[in-house]
């Protein structure tokens, strides 16, 4: 599925891991947001199945202070005795992992850099909900993270 989604955005000739800004891939992203939503809002049960793989991503808008005021995650206060994890959701994978787990991103030397993964659809709106008026940045971070 991420293969048939991210073939659909025009990608940077320069480097192929970062969108070209244009108003196409814009407006590929609304879509991808409107579907995303009718699907979570009108399939709540289809939006909770697991997809074979999580979904990865980098993100500098989705911080562990994102999460202050949400029940469905919990802030790990000592990440270091949770393999660097510093947040993850309450709901759980079959296999007994959470759903969605934010850890630092150690390949950068920027402390503000995050690795986010999840892998229902539901976890996906849940957080481009709390990501407020960066979804559009966010989702654009997930698409290139399914390459």
């Amino acid at each position: 599925m991420g293969n048939v989604i991210s073939c659909q955005f025009k990608w940077s000739q320069e480097n192929k891991s970062e969108l070209v800004k244009c108003v196409e891939n814009y407006d590929l992203l609304q879509n991808l947001l409107s579907v995303l939503e009718n699907i979570c809002n009108n399939y709540p049960e289809e939006s909770k199945t697991e997809f074979k793989k999580m979904i990865k991503w980098k993100t500098i808008h989705i911080t562990p202070n994102t999460f202050v005021n949400s029940s469905n995650y919990i802030i790990n206060k000592d990440s270091t005795k949770n393999n660097n994890v510093l947040v993850y959701s309450t709901k759980l994978q079959k296999n007994g992992s959470p759903l969605f787990t934010l850890e630092n991103d150690s390949s950068s030397s920027d402390e503000a850099t995050y690795i986010a993964r999840t892998c229902t659809l539901e976890q996906i709106n849940a957080i481009l909900k709390l990501a407020d008026d960066k979804k559009l940045i966010e989702l654009q971070n997930m698409v290139k993270g399914i390459l």
